[in-house]
């Protein structure tokens, strides 16, 4: 048999087969995959992302690539043969590699880069015409300006004009370096539309389309002729030095209208304006640009503001375009003869003489042709120089300080570059007297406290006080310090001369009439003045024309002295804080140098708030008051003056605000009070009143409690009854705390059912009865007010059957106390076992017990609805302490 030889030729073959396999699998070609290379997207789409492929065999493979994006609403990216996607968006991607076996023999090799990132940020561009920082144009004249907005996008941009009202803008374009709102370089575009088409680096354009505004108004001035000028910038010194006399300065303030046109104000302060001078129908021989509300020098030449002073319509103010000189707006031009105001005269550091400063820059109107030249002159005709001549060689110079001996008459004249006078001023170098306080009148004449003016630089100072027609002084001073000293006593109606000189020199002397030309009057009353105050009728009584001697002064009413103060030498008084109501009175004035004297008047009353009252109740949110009360003035109500306010509050519970309604209220008007705690309700007079500081106008308050007590019942008037063990059962309930009015209900055992033929009728002292059930019976009482139900369980007693009276100790020795005890009930009457009733309290004792009150003691009580009364008793037995039985023993046995 031949099996043996043909398995031994089996067996080989698959020997050399599955070896030959294994052989074949162990050297089977592979990759693997690096990081692979990215690059950013600038723009929308243009990032990459490239493969890596790594292997020992390149020729083993035919490699496929596939590109996933990780990301929603993504593209979908064909597989493809080469390693490198492009044109990719940013985000993050799975990038695949599967290698093909050429002949087919072995399986595909898959590998993956998960989450690969291609960087980028780029969104897409917007762009639009921003009209808040563009200019409108004028129609004849190009004036405007075009700004518009970038936003996003990749810089640098570009933008094109492809429409414009005039052809040749069109292809007009720019270069901007970075996105913002940009405003064209360009301020020469007309009014109309426009189309503009803006791209970026990534070539995404947008097209925008506008129209620019077309702008008709010219600036206008708010003040025109002379105060269009000025000679001075105050802040401004540059422009200042500027001025000159064929050169003035414009002080240009725009009007409203010309202020609130946007597009005008730009096309103003990009300079596109300037103004000249010159005769009306000539052109200015020179123009000057203004911007902004300023002064600006501007040329008149060839002539000067001398030839002009209070001319009109000879020159005109005109304004321009600057590149369209055909648009022009005029104003006349008027120049103010200049004029100086009155100078500023003080003491001069030198003894005797008075300083006088003049600042043309500040002081003067008009305009001057400087330099000036200022010339002190005595004006007594001699023409002499005093002081100068002072030069001031522009507005801003220094002021002119011109030293003038006093008692001197001076003239000052002014003097232009032309040796024109512009301004004189005349006057005298005074000496003065300072008084202190008012002239003290007396009934025999006046005193007054001075001191001389020269003492400032002058010292010592001689004062004669001379009546007028005599030279003979009445009294002397001498001033080494501006200290005032008091005059004599001096006579009223007379003239009298003060003449203050230097001993030393007598030339510097000046001198001055003092008088006090009066009737002497008698003391009158002044006025009386109410006060707003709780006190009724508080006032303040005042007294003028008194003497300034020392005198004592008494207020009467009916000749009862109520008040009494003191003038302390001046010549007015007060009564201060005093009750004032309707009444004759009279004031006493004690003069023991002038005389006595009174003066009666009549008063009609002041403030005072009557009939003032609250009424309060409680409800759900708290509680309510209503005022009532008006106040009264000259003893007439007022009440559309009378309002009532909280004037503060105090909460009962420390962490509610304190914080209160300050309304005002009138007389029966409700003020709701949502918390508890005190209250105080203020009346107030309407007229004065001041929210910040109520106190002012007050004329009274009340306190008062809110206290909302729970809803309850009344347990001294809660009773559950029957008058005998066969009667109905009479139920006495009455509520307490909560809201009034209230409600009253009987519910059975269960609080399930209301019982609806349990009816009640309300007594005397709000207490309900029902007449309802049988002795023994449970019932359910329920209380209800506005806001809550309180339930109470009851049992209706038989207090036949049951015993009202009691005592803790019925054998008591002789001389201790017997107690006798009932049961709650509405009244009580005891009586003693010989019938004599003993007290009408729940509660009765008898003390130092004796053997003859032993016996039994009886209680009645009476109960409502009930005709006969209920009855108790209590049997006491009094023994002699001495007896064999410990009677506190037998109460325990008992």
């Amino acid at each position: 048999m031949t099996y043996p030889k043909i398995s031994i030729y089996i067996s080989f073959l698959l020997s050399f087969f599955f070896g030959f396999a294994f052989t074949l699998y162990s050297q089977q070609p592979t990759f693997t995959l690096d990081n692979p290379i990215t690059t950013t997207s600038q723009c929308a789409k243009d990032g990459s992302i490239k493969a890596i492929v790594k292997t020992k065999t390149p020729t083993d493979f035919i490699f496929e690539y596939a590109l996933t994006p990780e990301y929603p609403n993504a593209p979908i990216f064909p597989n493809q043969s080469t390693p490198l996607f492009e044109f990719l968006p940013a985000g993050k991607y799975t990038l695949t590699v599967i290698g093909h076996d050429p002949h087919k023999l072995r399986n595909d090799i898959v590998r993956k880069n998960e989450h690969v990132v291609v960087q980028g940020n780029y969104q897409e561009m917007l762009a639009d015409y921003v009209p808040a920082y563009s200019r409108a144009s004028y129609t004849t004249c190009a004036t405007g300006q075009i700004s518009i907005q970038i936003q996003r996008g990749r810089p640098p941009y570009r933008y094109e004009i492809t429409k414009a009202p005039n052809p040749s803008y069109i292809g007009r374009s720019g270069v901007l370096a970075k996105a913002g709102t940009i405003t064209l370089q360009e301020d020469d575009y007309p009014a109309g539309m426009y189309q503009f088409t803006v791209s970026d680096a990534c070539s995404y354009t947008k097209t925008i389309s506008f129209n620019l505004g077309e702008l008709t108004e010219l600036p206008k001035f708010r003040y025109e002729n002379s105060n269009l000028f000025t000679a001075y910038a105050p802040y401004n010194t540059a422009v200042s030095n500027e001025y000159s006399c064929d050169k003035p300065l414009v002080k240009i303030l725009f009007d409203n209208k010309t202020r609130n046109n946007r597009d005008l104000m730009k096309t103003i302060n990009a300079g596109l304006f300037e103004i000249g001078i010159a005769k009306p129908g000539e052109q200015p021989t020179s123009w000057t640009t203004f911007k902004y509300e300023s002064e600006y020098p501007v040329s008149i030449a060839p002539y000067k503001l001398s030839d002009y002073y209070n001319t009109r319509g000879k020159l005109q103010v005109y304004v321009r375009l600057r590149r369209c000189h055909n648009i022009i707006y005029t104003s006349p031009a008027q120049f103010s003869s200049p004029t100086l105001e009155n100078p500023q005269i003080t003491n001069s550091a030198n003894c005797g003489y008075k300083t006088i400063t003049i600042a043309p820059n500040k002081l003067s109107s008009g305009l001057f042709c400087y330099p000036l030249t200022l010339t002190a002159l005595k004006d007594d005709g001699s023409k002499q120089i005093i002081y100068g001549p002072i030069t001031i060689n522009k507005p801003g110079d220094k002021s002119a300080i011109i030293e003038i001996p006093i008692g001197t008459k001076y003239k000052i004249d002014v003097k232009d570059a032309n040796g024109v006078q512009r301004a004189s001023y005349q006057g005298e170098a005074k000496g003065y007297f300072n008084q202190l306080g008012s002239k003290k009148d007396y009934c025999d004449g006046w005193q007054i406290n001075f001191v001389p003016d020269l003492v400032s630089t002058c010292s010592p100072v001689k004062v004669d006080i001379i009546e007028e027609g005599s030279t003979i002084p009445i009294k002397s001073y001498t001033f080494t310090s501006a200290t005032h000293q008091l005059s004599p006593r001096l006579l009223y109606n007379k003239n009298y001369i003060f003449h203050a000189y230097l001993e030393n020199n007598p030339l510097i002397s000046y001198k001055e009439i003092k008088n006090n030309y009066k009737s002497q009057q008698k003391p009158q009353l002044d006025r009386i003045t109410y006060q707003i105050s709780n006190t009724p009728n508080l006032a303040i009584v005042s007294v003028r024309e008194l003497s300034a001697d020392p005198k004592i002064l008494r207020l009467y009413r009916n000749n009862e002295l109520i008040a009494e103060t003191d003038s302390k030498g001046q010549t007015a008084a007060s009564f201060n804080n005093i009750q004032l109501p309707p009444g004759n009175y009279r004031i006493e004035i004690i003069d023991p140098i002038c005389g006595n004297s009174e003066i009666p008047f009549m008063a009609k009353g002041g403030y005072e708030l009557k009939n003032f009252s609250l009424t309060t109740s409680i409800n759900c949110h708290g509680g309510k008051v209503t005022p009532s009360g008006v106040i009264c003035f000259e003893g007439k109500p007022q009440p559309n003056n009378t309002v009532f306010r909280i004037l503060s509050f105090s909460p009962s519970n420390p962490s509610v605000s304190a914080a209160i309604d300050t309304r005002l209220y009138r007389a029966g008007e409700v003020i709701q009070l949502p918390n508890d705690g005190d209250y105080v309700i203020s009346a107030h007079w309407e007229q004065t009143y001041d929210r910040r500081f109520p106190e002012y106008s007050l004329l009274g308050s009340e306190t008062f409690q809110v206290k909302r007590e729970p809803l309850g019942l009344s347990q001294l008037d809660t009773w559950a009854y029957t008058c005998n063990k066969r009667s109905i059962g009479h139920i006495l309930v009455k509520g307490k705390g909560g809201t009034l009015p209230y409600r009253y209900e009987l519910w059975d055992k269960n609080n399930t059912k209301k019982l609806e033929d349990a009816t009640y009728e309300l007594g005397t002292n709000d207490v309900a009865h029902f007449e309802y059930g049988a002795a023994g019976e449970q019932y359910t009482l329920h209380i209800i007010d506005d806001c809550t139900n309180f339930i109470q369980a009851i049992t209706i007693a038989d207090y036949e059957t049951y015993n009202i009276g009691s005592t803790p100790r019925r054998v008591l020795c002789i001389g201790d106390v017997i107690e006798l005890h009932a049961v709650r009930l509405p009244n009580y009457t005891w009586k003693d076992p010989q019938g004599h009733v003993l007290s009408h309290n729940q509660d009765c004792t008898i003390t130092d017990a004796q053997i003859s009150n032993s016996g039994k003691y009886t209680i009645e009580v009476t109960m409502p609805y009930c005709s006969t009364p209920i009855k108790g008793e209590v049997d006491i037995q009094v023994v002699p302490c001495l007896a064999p039985i410990n009677p506190h023993l037998m109460n325990k046995a008992m």
